[in-house]
C-alpha cells in the first residue's frame, strides 16, 4: 500500500465520519421540534334548578390533567352568552344561569377554546377545543 492511497483512504474516512456526525446533529434538531395536540372532551348537563333557573354542569376530560384544570367554559343560546365557568383542578365545572333563561327546547352550546401548554418556535403543545350541545329543559 502506497502512502498516497493511505492518505486517500484516511481522507475518505474522515469526510464520511464528519458527514455522518453532521447528519446526526441535523436529525436531532429536526426531531426535537414537534407539535402535540391533546384531545379534550367536554361533558355537559342541563337541569332545572328551580322555575326559570337552569343549572349547567359538566366536566373537561383529557389524557393530560393540565388540559382539564382552569379551562373557561362558555354556554351560548341563540349566539348569546348565557353563562360562563372555569373548570376546577379535577375538570369539574358548574354554573347557575339565572339571567336570560332560554325557552324550553332551545339548543344550548357549551364550548371551551384550545389552551396552549407550551408554545415556542420549535414546540407547540396544545389542549384541543371542544363543544357539546343540549336542549334546554
Amino acid at each position: 500500500m502506497t502512502r498516497a492511497s493511505s492518505n486517500s483512504t484516511l481522507r475518505t474516512f474522515v469526510v464520511l465520519w464528519l458527514a455522518l456526525a453532521l447528519g446526526v446533529v441535523l436529525l436531532a434538531d429536526v426531531a426535537s421540534a414537534h407539535k402535540r395536540i391533546y384531545e379534550t372532551t367536554l361533558q355537559f348537563k342541563v337541569k332545572e334548578a328551580s322555575p326559570g333557573v337552569n343549572q349547567y354542569e359538566g366536566r373537561v376530560v383529557s389524557e393530560r390533567t393540565r388540559c382539564e384544570r382552569g379551562r373557561a367554559i362558555h354556554i351560548d343560546a341563540f349566539d348569546t352568552r348565557i353563562a360562563s365557568a372555569d373548570s376546577l383542578a379535577n375538570g369539574d365545572w358548574a354554573v347557575t344561569g339565572d339571567s336570560a333563561h332560554p325557552p324550553k327546547g332551545t339548543t344550548l352550546i357549551a364550548f371551551t377554546k384550545g389552551k396552549f401548554l407550551k408554545r415556542s418556535r420549535k414546540h407547540r403543545h396544545k389542549c384541543a377545543s371542544d363543544f357539546a350541545e343540549k336542549k334546554a329543559p
